[in-house]
């Protein structure tokens, strides 16, 4: 086994060679950098250094201080908060799913005599700012109170038997438009580019090297196996150290808790999709590698491997798909499907849809098939390899 690795090694080694060696990919990966630090130093510097301004939107009749109270405590934090009226709780969950108003407060009935007797409901999503669930509340809080007391008609010694109760805050999310749906969205569609990009890199070797006639004299020394594992394996290095630098900056800039606003466990989605883009690229190497040994010419490269990108790109779409509408079948078909799993199960997983089970069972599918596809595309590799002189057909080859 350690003599197989070796010459695994040395073959990955030359492909490391080889790609590093090449200016347009010494560019590539310049440009990845750049764009990686780009994405994590921008948004700091064009984000908004005035005064920070709020929307929220009022249901029912508020208590007549409530505005007064508002713009106080808005004050003494320097925020702005704007109102807006709602006709009913619809409209406004709506306005607040869609980002249209960053909180909605729906007033009881009474509120604005003071009879009401129960408190007033704070519509917030997913991810609301901190300040201003707490401007919101200390509002509410004092301009019920006024209310109440004056209804009550009641002393300041006995103002806490009627203190108002502080809003309760209710989560409404909107999972196609949360930034960690964003980030899914971004980590999908990269890994489609990447598996297309890297996988006709592996086809386009293998129809070099036969056509050149250097697999011949490889194969004189080496494996079929050892020329396969070691091809995919430095061209997937290759696409990786790119998106690596591209990825780094950005993950150490969510780290620091100075870079992009995002949800903590979009990051473990960033990270995850590293993992997914090696599942996948192993399921996809190997019969992009196997197409390639069937062309007797480089120019048919393309024609070859249309059927996969074709694959490739409908499994894109799928997944584009599962982004709306995560829970329906086929969203949930797709991301369990092993072919189909590298790119919708972390779009389902981003949206917040996905099981740890259905994660665990997707892996499982992806790597069982992998292996299958491997062991199938090694012994389409191995037999097309040296047989030159016309296009091989994919039929008469597997019958030997």
């Amino acid at each position: 086994m350690s003599g197989w690795w070796r010459g695994t090694g040395l073959v990955c080694g030359r492909e490391l060679s080889v790609g590093f060696a090449r200016r347009s990919y010494r560019i590539t990966a310049i440009v990845m950098l750049l764009i990686g630090v780009a994405a994590a130093v921008l948004p700091q510097l064009i984000s908004p250094t005035g005064e920070t301004r709020y929307q929220i939107a009022v249901v029912g009749a508020p208590p007549p201080a409530f505005g007064a109270s508002l713009d106080a405590v808005a004050g003494q934090l320097d925020l702005t908060v704007d109102v807006r009226v709602e006709p009913d709780r619809t409209r406004a969950t709506a306005a607040v799913s869609d980002g249209d108003v960053d909180a909605a407060i729906v007033w009881p009935a009474g509120a604005e005599a003071g009879t009401d007797d129960r408190p007033p409901v704070l519509l917030v999503p997913s991810r609301a700012s901190d300040e201003l669930v707490a401007v919101v509340s200390s509002g509410a809080v004092s301009s019920s109170t006024i209310a109440r007391l004056e209804a009550a008609g009641i002393s300041s010694a006995q103002a806490a038997t009627v203190l108002a109760s502080p809003p309760r805050s209710e989560a409404v999310d909107a999972p196609a438009d949360t930034p960690r749906a964003a980030i899914g969205f971004a980590v999908v569609f990269v890994l489609y580019l990447f598996l297309v990009t890297a996988g006709s890199q592996v086809a386009t070797g293998v129809a070099v090297e036969k056509t050149n006639r250097i697999a011949e004299s490889l194969l004189s020394t080496l494996r079929a196996s050892q020329l396969l594992a070691g091809k995919i394996i430095g061209v997937g290095l290759l696409a990786l150290v790119p998106l690596l630098l591209a990825g780094i900056p950005l993950i150490v800039s969510f780290a620091i808790g100075d870079g992009i606003d995002v949800p903590a466990e979009a990051i473990t989605d960033v990270v995850a999709g590293f993992g997914w883009f090696v599942l996948g690229f192993a399921l996809y190497a190997c019969g992009y590698a196997a197409m390639g040994a069937l062309v007797d010419r480089q120019e048919e490269v393309s024609g070859a491997v249309t059927p996969i990108t074709f694959l490739l790109v409908g499994v894109f779409f799928i997944a584009v798909v599962a982004q709306g509408e995560p829970d329906s079948p086929l969203a949930v078909a797709a991301s369990l499907f092993p072919l189909s799993a590298p790119m919708v199960m972390p779009m389902r997983v981003a949206a917040g849809s996905a099981s740890s089970a259905e994660v665990a069972v997707a892996v499982i599918g992806v790597v069982l098939t992998a292996a299958l596809v491997m062991r199938l595309g090694a012994t389409v590799y191995r037999r097309a390899l040296v047989r030159t002189g016309k296009r091989l057909k994919l039929r008469e080859v597997l019958r030997g």
